[in-house]
């Protein structure tokens, strides 16, 4: 699976914006996230929020389709694409 995460993301990762990891059929795209912190732990306070779950400033899609933080139990493969963005807010 491939993943793209924002600059602001990539600055835990030595700056990288973009990973490749094996999912599990079993996978979702939240246990995904998880996956990338286990590997980066750094990223935890800034991803995740006091209870464990995607913090609501992240812009997270699969393939393109944007989801909601509230709903990353969706499956996931290896042919996806997986991106995790901060969002900008603007006037």
């Amino acid at each position: 699976m491939n993943i793209k995460l924002s600059g602001n993301l990539a600055r835990f990762m030595g700056y990288a914006r973009e990973m490749s990891i094996d999912v599990e059929p079993q996978d979702t795209v939240k246990s995904v996230i998880l996956k990338i912190i286990s590997l980066h732990p750094d990223l935890r306070a800034v991803v995740l929020d006091g209870q464990g779950q995607v913090k609501k400033s992240f812009l997270v899609s699969l393939n393109g389709e944007k989801l909601s933080v509230d709903s990353l139990d969706v499956n996931v493969n290896n042919h996806d694409e997986l991106d995790v963005f901060t969002a900008i807010a603007g006037g």
